[in-house]
């Protein structure tokens, strides 16, 4: 795991690089909302980044403005999708990926689905996408969408209606809240099986 300060539109942003050298995918992870106490060591980014490495896949994660050591403050995820592209752009010219993905969990899955129109990014896992409470656009590449039927605050049957899509996998995960506390098995699963399936 590697420490990085990348230059983003309102400063410094913090970042976690976890990239093996025979990785040729690379996921950007975005983390649950700043406000709430949401930062890169969230738990459910946590989760998502040993998912992927079991698959084979580098991840980089990062700290939103205003979050940790990066510079600047919430700007009602407008700025944090900005934050997102700069971390691509940063990941794109050190690392040259052949595939990247953008993630996120809650908070950060709205910023990774605001971005996908205006990233070079070709897939996408989301874990509870707050529709209804930030707006959340269509599916714009293949994504998987990972739902908790006993999220009281994202609810799994209105969040699935609203993203559903051709590009989009949907998985609920039975007696699983917004948390995913012991869900680290069930997502490794439908992680592993959308990866292996692209």
């Amino acid at each position: 795991m590697r420490e990085l300060t990348i230059d983003g539109p309102c400063g410094a942003i913090e970042a976690l690089l976890d990239m093996p050298a025979d990785a040729d995918c690379c996921a950007i992870i975005c983390h649950p909302h700043p406000l709430y106490g949401g930062s890169l060591h969230d738990s459910c980014v946590d989760i998502l980044a040993r998912s992927l490495a079991g698959c084979g896949i580098g991840n980089i994660r990062f700290n939103f403005r205003g979050v940790g050591r990066s510079e600047g403050e919430f700007d009602q995820g407008a700025g944090e999708v900005e934050d997102l592209l700069a971390v691509e752009r940063w990941v794109n010219h050190e690392l040259s990926p052949s595939r990247l993905m953008l993630c996120g969990y809650s908070f950060g899955a709205a910023v990774a689905l605001n971005a996908q129109a205006m990233s070079s990014a070709t897939r996408g896992i989301v874990l509870a996408p707050p529709v209804g409470m930030i707006k959340v656009p269509g599916i714009s590449f293949p994504t998987l969408i990972i739902l908790g039927a006993a999220d009281t605050i994202v609810a799994a049957e209105a969040a699935a209606a609203h993203l559903k899509h051709a590009d989009a996998t949907i998985k609920v995960l039975a007696e699983r809240d917004h948390f995913f506390a012991g869900a680290d098995g069930e997502i490794d699963t439908v992680v592993q099986e959308f990866v292996s399936g692209t």
